[in-house]
């Protein structure tokens, strides 16, 4: 009962203490650092990483794998596996001396379009991947503004699509460069951005064009813009696209002016509405 049985050596230190149920089995050297702690859960294992650009390509693109922390002059296998799990490329790739490396893919041309999956992977078990959205070659973009005239400090719509869900939009409005923000895609692959056409835009026709920020490919349409003049001007009143307007104030400013203008405009627009350009992509990938 004393303290060899009850005591320090049996249910003390040795037995429920320290050795038994504290450091050495229960603690750092178990449940800690070394079993669940740093050397097997912690840094030397989860960190390997890959990145795939662009993330959006067409049949026959490259793309470039990038790969960091991975162990250091080892080799590493980089397969594009398609929505059915089925590897349909692949490349083996040398790492740097700081486990670094950069590679290439390149699609296959019969390669149906959707959610494509980029993985690495070694012999030590390391794992890595990243997402890639194969497009159809069938795409064609289109886009349309809501006014095909509109007056100075008044508001446009511009509209595209054609788009895959989430892709992210970038519109610019020329000839005098406007660029209006990057949108995001609907469930539909429409996007459209609502604007004030400046007080000071030059008269005349001007177009639209909204640019995949993943691919690359774009959809242009066209629209004219015209001032307000005084009532006190005289003159009756021209019409205004899609409705027409009565006398009394918007007019452009020369005849023969605004003629030039809405022939260039109408050229674009086609036949007085917005003009619709499916604009393909051209083989070379979005760098």
């Amino acid at each position: 009962d004393g303290t060899e049985v009850d005591g320090t050596e049996v249910d003390g230190t040795e037995v429920d203490g320290t050795e038994v149920d504290g450091t050495e089995v229960d603690g750092t050297e178990v449940d800690g650092t070394e079993v669940d702690g740093t050397e097997v859960d912690g840094d030397d294992d989860g960190n390997e990483s890959i990145t795939a650009d662009p993330d959006a390509v067409y049949p026959g693109d490259e793309v470039t794998v990038t790969g960091e922390d991975w162990p250091a002059n080892s080799t590493v296998t980089v397969d594009l596996v398609d929505p059915d799990g089925n590897v349909v490329a692949t490349v083996d790739v040398e790492t740097d001396g700081q486990g670094n490396f950069t590679t290439t893919l390149t699609v296959p041309e019969d390669a149906v379009p959707g959610d494509y999956t980029v993985e690495a992977w070694d012999d030590q078990d390391n794992y890595a991947d990243d997402d890639l959205r194969v497009l159809s070659t069938d795409r064609v973009l289109k886009s349309a503004f809501e006014k095909p005239r509109v007056m100075r400090g008044a508001e446009q719509t511009f509209t595209a699509w054609g788009f895959q869900p989430g892709e992210q939009v970038q519109a610019v409005i020329n000839s005098e460069p406007l660029t209006l923000p990057v949108r995001t895609a609907d469930a539909d692959g429409r996007v459209s951005w609502t604007f004030a056409v400046p007080a000071d835009f030059e008269v005349g026709p001007h177009t639209g064009t909204a640019t995949s920020v993943e691919v690359g490919d774009s959809t242009t349409s066209a629209f004219a813009v015209y001032v307000e003049v005084s009532s006190g001007s005289g003159g009756g009143s021209t019409g205004g696209g899609t409705g027409g307007s009565t006398g009394g104030g918007m007019l452009p400013r020369t005849g023969a002016e605004i003629m030039t203008y809405l022939a260039l405009a109408l050229l674009l627009v086609g036949t007085g509405t917005a003009a619709v350009v499916g604009v393909r992509r051209t083989r070379t990938a979005k760098g």
